[in-house]
């Protein structure tokens, strides 16, 4: 008891770590039943002493230690205190034993504490490998589950992911629609590229692709944290801009106009958009539509250009 008030007594001033603090607590509480288990032999004569008595506190000795150990540090540290108790039994009953044998009368019994202490060592070693196996399938419990749920968080990641860009695709681009609905509203702003199917017939697609890539990261640049540029399907992308009116968000699509033009490629890449107000949750699908018809109109107009569509109107 003394041991555990001074262990909490510690963690709570800070001075050690609290792995420290653990450690010294199993080597206290290790010497602790060493020294009652020597006192156990040195206490008693040897007529009294009792091998039975002696060989339940070492047995019980090393499995709450070794236990204990392999618990809160592991089964290195585990089996290394199994060890040490185990050989520092020994000892000290090989020595009282032969201290007893020196002094008992000729007819006398030396106790029969051989017979026990040999036989608690045998419990104690098959105890000692049931804590490594089970460590072991813990470990591998344990590892093979963070690994199911990395494997699970990368699938769930990659659902979410264009293959192509790298950006967020049209799945999650969907879900986040309705949490900027609730948390007040915005635009989306739809986008295609002009003419990339004349890209890709004339160039190829690797060279599409690689355009592709390039939009998707002058689209994603100097947008907020709380923006949302997705990958809507072959050469659409869509702009999520929460809290902000369809004006404002055709000045973020210009920007976007204007940086899609700096991009290194074989022809002018250009883009048209189309904008509309993000209203309400009924209205989504309603608000994508009218961003594609606003889209449809830039296309209309001569592309590369931006236009807006208002608020779907109330009835």
């Amino acid at each position: 008891m003394g041991v555990l008030v001074a262990v909490l007594v510690i963690l709570a001033l800070d001075v050690v770590e609290p792995e420290s603090a653990g450690r010294a607590t199993i080597a206290a509480l290790a010497l602790v039943f060493l020294g009652g288990f020597i006192t156990q032999l040195l206490g008693t004569t040897p007529a009294g002493r009792d091998p039975g008595a002696l060989a339940f506190t070492a047995v019980t000795s090393v499995i709450l230690i070794a236990g204990a150990t392999y618990v809160a540090i592991g089964p290195t540290v585990g089996r290394f205190w199994a060890v040490v108790m185990l050989v520092a039994w020994f000892i000290a009953s090989v020595a009282v034993f032969r201290l007893d044998a020196a002094t008992i009368t000729p007819g006398q019994s030396v106790g029969g504490l051989a017979g026990p202490l040999l036989r608690a060592t045998g419990v104690v070693v098959a105890v000692v490998a049931l804590f490594d196996l089970a460590a072991s399938v813990a470990t591998r419990l344990t590892s093979s589950s963070a690994a199911a749920r990395a494997v699970a968080r990368q699938a769930r990641r990659m659902a979410y992911l264009d293959e192509l860009t790298g950006i967020p695709n049209r799945r999650a681009a969907r879900e986040a629609l309705p949490e900027v609905i609730r948390s007040g509203g915005g635009s989306v702003v739809l986008i295609d590229l002009d003419h990339f199917k004349q890209v890709n017939d004339t160039y190829g697609h690797e060279e599409g692709d690689r355009i592709l890539r390039a939009a998707a990261q002058m689209l994603g640049a100097g947008l907020r944290d709380e923006d949302l540029v997705a990958r809507w399907g072959g050469e659409e992308f869509l702009l999520i801009l929460p809290d902000t009116p369809p004006e404002g968000a055709a000045i973020v699509a210009e920007r976007c106009r204007a940086a899609l033009r700096t991009i290194e490629a074989p022809v002018s890449v250009t883009a048209s958009f189309g904008i509309a107000p993000l209203t309400t949750l009924a209205d989504v699908d309603l608000s994508l539509a009218r961003a594609d018809d606003a889209l449809y109109d830039a296309k209309d107009a001569g592309r590369d250009r931006v236009v807006i569509r208002g608020a779907p109107e109330t009835a």
